[in-house]
């Protein structure tokens, strides 16, 4: 499993920069808010060298489908879920000879420019400065003290509406970390995030938290020689049914499910563009 700086760096970059003269790309949230709740990852985009075999396997997998704005290699996909609008897909132009993907998830914050100057000075790094994307709002590009990268957002219009994770939708973000404590200590100064040890039936992990709220969740990193990193996850209704589908689709299988880790919910995936991400069976609270 490998991740590259210089994918995202640059060509996630790019194609920024790109949409800002060309085109729109929509909000994320279709019905203003007027709402900001910082801390929240409020949309993920894939950057990856093969968009139409991306959508192929995420439509095969999950259902989802596409719409498509601009085109070529400075075309924007907007990934959704019957009607909603759940992520977007960059594309890597092909000249980069770069052949694997990633997801690449938004945190709001409250206030963009303070965020990218504490993340300097705390000793991450500006991978892309405060620029305003149209239709969107302003967005950076960072990666944090211990090399995790992901993007700031403050929103045109506001943050999407709280609910519940939907099946085949995102379930939430994780931190896999080579430095768990400086992670929590980062992420607390930077989005007021507290930590706290969740012990369901089916899993157990550690939260980031705010007003008792959960956000995301944070990991020692399980993968050795790879530099800390974000892993999206995605609620399955069937975790094995799930995988299946996905090895069909030409997703390579990191971890099947295992009573080991997280009682038989998880399991671990490529795309077939080697993008990351995590299936989980997860019942919703009432």
């Amino acid at each position: 499993m490998k991740f590259t700086q210089a994918l995202i760096l640059v060509f996630y970059s790019l194609l920024i920069s790109s949409c800002q003269q060309k085109f729109n790309v929509p909000p994320v949230s279709k019905e203003p808010t007027n709402v900001y709740t910082p801390g929240r990852f409020v949309w993920h985009d894939l950057v990856t060298p093969d968009v139409e075999q991306s959508k192929k396997f995420y439509g095969e997998v999950f259902g989802w489908n596409f719409e498509t704005i601009g085109s070529g290699e400075t075309s924007y996909t907007v990934i959704k879920k019957g009607d909603e609008d759940i992520g977007g897909i960059f594309p890597i132009p092909s000249s980069s000879k770069v052949n694997t993907g990633e997801w690449v998830a938004s945190l709001s914050v409250n206030n963009i420019n303070e965020a990218v100057n504490q993340t300097v000075l705390a000793g991450g790094k500006i991978l892309r400065g405060v620029k305003e994307l149209n239709g969107r709002g302003k967005t950076a590009l960072v990666s944090d003290p211990q090399g995790g990268i992901l993007a700031y957002i403050k929103a045109i219009g506001g943050d999407p509406v709280i609910k519940k994770p939907e099946l085949n939708s995102w379930l939430g973000m994780e931190l896999w970390t080579n430095n768990v404590e400086e992670s929590k200590s980062f992420y607390r100064s930077l989005v007021g995030y507290e930590t706290e040890d969740i012990k369901e039936t089916k899993m157990q992990f550690t939260a980031f938290t705010k007003q008792g709220k959960i956000c995301a969740a944070i990991l020692k990193n399980p993968v050795a020689n790879v530099r800390t990193h974000w892993m999206p996850y995605i609620r399955v209704e069937n975790v094995v049914s799930t995988l299946d589908k996905a090895k069909a689709a030409g997703a390579t299988i990191l971890l099947a499910p295992s009573p080991e880790v997280r009682n038989s919910s998880v399991a671990i995936i490529l795309d077939p563009q080697r993008a990351p991400l995590v299936l989980q069976e997860f019942t919703p609270q009432n």
